[in-house]
């Protein structure tokens, strides 16, 4: 185990390597699994924080296929910036504008299935996903107020988890 050395850093931090570049693959296939065969999976990556509003939301959304965006402008590059026609996705990857894909899916049979057929070597989930649209498969996208990205170094670990400690204080109340 090791720490951060900036001065204030409480939070002990463990590297670890990912166990497989198949873990998104398997990921998505034990959420399909979980539910009916013939309905979408919601898929929350682990470093992503959603608010259980806006969960409901997407599970709740007419749209078979969704993606979470944020609109999110800055100096960075986010290879995860999307391109949308109105509420479609247009570019779920290496797009150009204001918004960026923060995390949370929505996916139905037709696109795990389309995505877990086209790669055999490590699996990129929003690559997949832009080679679904460009073969004619609709995917939209729910705007989301919020992005907080736990994994994320914007604006920076720490005040992501404060971000996230101030959300849950004023879900409850305090």
């Amino acid at each position: 185990m090791r720490t951060s050395g900036k001065p204030g850093a409480a939070c002990p931090s463990r590297t670890r390597s990912r166990p497989s570049p198949w873990a998104p693959r398997n990921a998505l296939l034990l959420g399909r699994a979980a539910g009916e065969p013939d309905e979408p999976c919601l898929v929350i990556q682990a470093d992503v924080w959603a608010d259980p509003d806006y969960l409901r939301a997407v599970a709740a959304h007419p749209a078979e296929n969704l993606l979470s965006a944020h609109r999110h402008e800055c100096g960075r590059r986010h290879d995860e910036r999307l391109d949308l026609d109105g509420d479609r996705v247009v570019r779920s990857f290496g797009g150009s504008g204001p918004y960026v894909e923060c995390g949370v899916w929505k996916m139905g049979p037709a696109l795990v299935d389309f995505m877990m057929s086209r790669k055999a070597d490590e699996y990129r989930a929003l690559i997949s996903v832009q080679a679904a649209i460009e073969a004619g498969l609709e995917v939209k996208a729910l705007e989301r107020e919020e992005w907080i990205h736990l994994g994320g170094a914007e604006p920076d670990l720490r005040s992501n988890l404060a971000a996230l400690y101030r959300r849950a204080l004023l879900r409850e109340g305090l």
